[in-house]
């Protein structure tokens, strides 16, 4: 199971997690459901003109090593797809997210909790709810229990 080395908080979305440039390829591998590098290089070329087809082969291959992606040879042509989807990924990113800030004393106090649930807006507290809900009843692998 992927496990997010470091989160960068600033960042919008899956950036979070992953660099420039590998979010922008599980974004076309989640699109597309499988591609070559070939395919996605070529998705890439309007946004990085001087990409290679090296560079993108070796960052799809760490993600590979990351668990995100899978690849399988046909013929003469390594076809990637996603070992988890966008879903499964927001998840595993919360739960880290949340998970830190809780083992963490320094940053986590029953005090400090019951001042942000009072600046959080009643939807944000419902999602809140839910999201721990719903994180009892799974292990830490994410399993139903």
């Amino acid at each position: 199971m992927f496990k997010p080395k470091k989160i960068d908080l600033s960042a919008k979305g899956f950036h979070k997690v992953f660099g420039e440039l590998e979010a922008n390829i599980m974004e076309i591998i989640w699109d597309e459901g499988e591609a070559s590098i070939k395919e996605v290089r070529d998705k890439l070329q309007k946004r990085y003109k001087n990409l290679s087809f090296n560079a993108v082969m070796t960052v799809m291959n760490r993600l590979v090593d990351k668990g995100v992606l899978k690849k399988q040879s046909q013929k003469k042509v390594s076809i990637y797809s996603a070992k988890i989807d966008k879903k499964q990924l927001s998840k595993i990113m919360a739960r880290d997210m949340i998970g830190a800030i809780f083992r963490d004393p320094q940053i986590f106090s029953a005090l400090n909790f019951a001042d942000l649930a009072s600046d959080l807006d009643k939807k944000s507290l419902e999602k809140l709810q839910q999201f721990l809900l719903s994180n009892k009843k799974t292990n830490k692998h994410g399993k139903k229990k």
